[in-house]
């Protein structure tokens, strides 16, 4: 049975910890902001070094001096998860300074700069930009870690889906394409990598109050009628407490950053290919 020894903070919530990543490293992209800093945050306080990989380089100093601020171990480190070499670099920058990676998460993501529909309205270059980020963004990042995993026969690779990816929206369809593609590439990596015993999992949460969503949602008070004038997050708690949504509370970033925790920890030793909704 597992004991749960001591209470400290994850962000503003009260997670019972219990070391879970204790000596593990993990790479986190986008971990400047967002659900990112959360995850980074939680993995740090199980202990885990945490490699945090952000094209925001002063975001991910605040971040590191965080963890560092309670004793974790943190490495910043300025990436374009587009960029091949610059993510093989960042690869490398951990590897010295860890020795090894234990765990990747692909946070990196973007929604693009219009919503639909019509689709329309909505830029050939969003296509670009959203499926560089929020697709070859994570399969240049698996490609720059997977030798290192194989020759160590060990690793743990979570990908940041949506439930767009499951339900889309038409309000989003670049978006919700792109996180389907997540989806399919988490499972087909994660036949690849098992005799490798390396597990490939996709978390798809529901909508998080994060600095990508306050952009979205003010996007919708200028497009959608029902929410025109409305504040921004006025229009986001409309939204997520619908009665469509089943549990009548906002979603926090710290709800997937302890999911993040279990997938990375050796409770979930036998989960992989899975696509989980949060």
């Amino acid at each position: 049975m597992i004991k749960f020894t001591r209470q400290i903070p994850c962000g503003k919530e009260k997670a019972y910890l219990n070391n879970r990543l204790a000596g593990k490293v993990a790479f986190i992209t986008g971990a400047g902001s967002g659900l990112g800093r959360s995850m980074a945050l939680c993995m740090a306080q199980e202990g885990a070094s945490i490699a945090i990989a952000d094209i925001n380089l002063a975001n991910a100093r605040k971040v590191a001096n965080e963890i560092r601020a309670g004793k974790g171990k943190a490495l910043a480190i300025k990436v374009d998860v587009r960029k091949s070499t610059q993510v093989a670099k960042a690869v490398q920058q951990t590897l010295k300074r860890f020795g090894k990676i234990d765990i990747v998460v692909n946070d990196a993501g973007t929604g693009g700069e219009h919503i639909g529909p019509p689709l329309t309205d909505i830029p050939d270059e969003d296509f670009d930009s959203i499926f560089d980020i929020n697709v070859k963004g994570i399969f240049i990042v698996c490609k720059a870690v997977m030798p290192h995993m194989k020759q160590r026969k060990s690793g743990k690779i979570i990908n940041i889906s949506s439930v767009a990816g499951k339900k889309p929206s038409t309000s989003i369809p670049l978006y919700s394409a792109s996180k389907a593609a997540v989806i399919v590439f988490t499972q087909v990596l994660a036949e690849e990598l098992g005799p490798f015993n390396i597990q490939v999992n996709a978390i798809c949460p529901g909508i998080i109050w994060t600095p990508m969503w306050h952009d979205y949602a003010g996007k919708l008070t200028e497009k959608i009628p029902g929410l025109k004038g409305q504040d921004p997050a006025v229009a986001f708690k409309a939204i997520t407490t619908a009665p469509r949504e089943n549990i009548q509370r906002v979603q926090r970033p710290e709800d997937i950053a302890m999911l993040a925790v279990f997938l990375a920890s050796d409770e979930s030793i036998r989960i992989t290919a899975e696509a989980i909704s949060v």
